[in-house]
């Protein structure tokens, strides 16, 4: 993971702004990702790639579930550590077995996704669970993607096919965030070369789109959406 992260992913302090400013989105995702998780599945969490920690506070206060973390960038890792979690430069430093591993915004910053999607796999008992909410839709590239870092952004085939080649079953793949899809087409064709939305565009995100997209996921969650939520469960090597 650290030779093969875009350099351009230590984005701290917007990532910051953007814990601060998006209280619903991550409320928004941390709820998806519970409600993925059987009840019957084990306590053994990993956050990967967790920022701010932002996700890993929401399980801990809302849930009672203590994720482990893995961040590759100091400060961050610094913040998570502070507010209480075990955190974890790299994977290779994390001795134990998981039952749920899940991830926000973090797998299209690496170069080559399936070998870390291996490398996530071979952290999952036989069955466990890994959880992913990435960016999606090609058609949405633009200066924002390039400034924060990104690879790519997914389809749901593509990441279906990328998860199935690391050793996973694919349980759901569908994209999230419909009316964030027209946000993000109307900012990458009026923005010009605005490489970030400004805080007050992401207050109202987060106030007004996303309750929207939440009604609209419903009927078009096949079809499009800003981001690609996937369930997978590790297949036995």
């Amino acid at each position: 993971m650290q030779t093969e992260l875009n350099s351009a992913y230590a984005q701290v302090e917007y990532l910051r702004e953007v814990g601060e400013e998006l209280p619903r989105y991550h409320s928004w995702i941390a709820n998806m990702i519970h409600k993925a998780v059987p009840v019957k599945e084990g306590k053994r969490f990993m956050d990967f790639g967790c920022g701010a920690a932002v996700l890993s506070i929401i399980f801990r206060e809302r849930f009672g579930i203590l994720p482990i973390a893995v961040e590759l960038d100091a400060a961050l890792r610094h913040q998570c550590k502070e507010a209480g979690f075990e955190v974890h430069r790299s994977l290779a430093d994390v001795s134990i077995k998981l039952d749920v591993i899940f991830s926000s915004n973090v797998l299209e910053h690496i170069e080559d996704d399936v070998q870390m999607l291996c490398e996530l796999r071979n952290h999952l008992v036989p069955g466990g669970r890994l959880i992913l909410f990435l960016p999606a839709m090609p058609i949405l590239w633009s200066n924002m993607d390039v400034t924060v870092g990104h690879y790519r952004r997914y389809t749901r085939a593509e990441l279906r096919r990328r998860v199935t080649a690391a050793g996973f079953e694919v349980i759901n793949c569908n994209y999230k965030d419909s009316a964030g899809f027209f946000a993000t087409l109307a900012f990458k064709m009026l923005s010009g070369a605005m490489e970030k939305p400004s805080i007050r565009s992401l207050k109202i995100y987060d106030r007004w789109i996303l309750p929207a997209s939440k009604i609209g996921d419903l009927v078009f969650g096949r079809l499009f959406g800003k981001n690609v939520f996937l369930v997978a469960t590790a297949k036995p090597n």
